[in-house]
């Protein structure tokens, strides 16, 4: 180094900074992509340790933050939890199913991004179907046509869920449109396979496979 700091700066030294910077910023990229790649792969590894908590809203469309539980079972797939309404002391209960795939997004949602699909029947909100992604940006607008998903239930015909937001507008999370009819579907389907609207990059479809069906009669 000391011999480069003495060398005149001709084209030939410059060149080679250049190169050894260049070097460097890729490198700090891997390992960040690294980094970044092992958090998301922990947060879904805990999510079946780990239960939606339900937040103040006027509606089903609520937001869903992980909190440990006492009570998980795993069932080939689909991971069951229950916990306690605080405000009624009656049960919440979950349903959810991690995607198979990983999508990888542009900047600034780098190092891969993957699913849940989770069911829940709430005391005062009613069931749910709720699909969210760990990081990126899921459309749903009425005005540009981006309020509704694609689903294929194994080798069914596609269909349209249409979607709403959730009440704190994360863009991580949908709630889907008939649910009954999604879960009816989901108890007889080993391969679900969803297509959303992602911000700067199109359509996504993420797949969940499971060996069992849902088994679900709340």
């Amino acid at each position: 180094m000391n011999l480069l700091m003495n060398m005149p700066l001709t084209n030939s030294r410059f060149n080679y900074i250049k190169y050894l910077i260049n070097k460097k910023l890729r490198i700090m990229k891997k390992i960040l992509n690294v980094l970044v790649g092992f958090i998301i792969a922990m947060f879904f590894v805990t999510s079946c340790n780990g239960i939606s908590n339900i937040k103040s809203t006027s509606d089903s469309t609520t937001v869903i933050d992980s909190i440990s539980t006492t009570s998980v079972t795993e069932d080939n797939g689909w991971c069951y939890d229950t916990i306690t309404d605080e405000m009624s002391d009656k049960p919440i209960y979950f349903a959810e199913l991690i995607s198979d795939n990983i999508a990888y997004f542009d900047f600034p949602y780098e190092g891969g991004t993957n699913a849940k699909l989770s069911v829940r029947k709430h005391p005062k909100y009613g069931t749910d179907v709720i699909f969210r992604i760990s990081q990126g940006q899921l459309l749903c607008n009425d005005y540009d046509g981006t309020n509704y998903v694609t689903v294929r239930f194994d080798n069914g015909p596609a269909e349209r869920y249409y979607t709403n937001e959730p009440m704190d507008m994360s863009s991580e999370t949908l709630f889907l449109g008939n649910s009954k009819k999604f879960i009816v579907k989901s108890k007889n389907a080993k391969k679900i396979r969803i297509q959303v609207p992602v911000y700067n990059n199109g359509n996504v479809v993420f797949t969940f496979s499971t060996d069992e069906v849902l088994k679900w009669d709340h």
